[in-house]
């Protein structure tokens, strides 16, 4: 008997798809690249818990799935592990500002700050949490570096202390906060 398998125009994909709407297609397909975040919550969670302080790690995939919207995302070369190691050194170094929301950045081989988000944000902030629930992360500032440098814009960026704080344990040069702080790439 003939399935649609035995028609090489037919993938695997589309013999699985069945008679879908696109939108249907496109949220399964981002789903299945984001490895089924609708099949577990505990598939996004990372199994470990920072140190000192024991907080768990939420993969949202809100922050990894490009979508119109304001959701900023991370850029698809920023695996999982990185994420998560760049959220851990902010709880380790306590880089948090006034209300308890952590900041970081990341270098590459050569020591450049990395392009965290799909709008080249180089700053990732992680929101603290409700109690008992767990942190997630996601590119922060510079927002939209191609965009216009906006007072509204200002008024979102990280605390002076939060920058303050990421020169003074090295994780930014001097030179690269001022930069940042004015919300131009460091």
């Amino acid at each position: 008997s003939w399935t649609p398998l035995d028609n090489p125009s037919i993938s695997a994909w589309e013999t699985r798809m069945g008679k879908r709407s696109n939108k249907s297609k496109r949220k399964l397909q981002n789903r299945e690249r984001e490895g089924n975040p609708s099949s577990s919550r505990n598939s996004l969670i990372h199994p470990t818990r920072t140190n000192p302080k024991g907080y768990q790690y939420f993969f949202h995939p809100k922050h990894h799935v490009p979508r119109k919207g304001d959701h900023a995302c991370w850029q698809p070369s920023i695996s999982r592990d990185l994420e998560f190691s760049i959220f851990e050194i902010a709880v380790r170094l306590d880089l948090g500002d006034e209300e308890g929301n952590l900041y970081n950045v990341e270098r590459d081989e050569r020591k450049k700050l990395i392009k965290l988000g799909y709008e080249y944000e180089q700053v990732a902030k992680f929101w603290k949490p409700r109690s008992g629930t767990e942190w997630h992360g996601f590119p922060f500032w510079p927002l939209g570096t191609r965009k216009s440098n906006s007072r509204k814009k200002q008024m979102n960026r990280p605390s002076d202390r939060v920058f303050e704080k990421l020169v003074q344990t090295g994780r930014l040069t001097m030179k690269e906060s001022l930069r940042l702080k004015k919300g131009d790439d460091a």
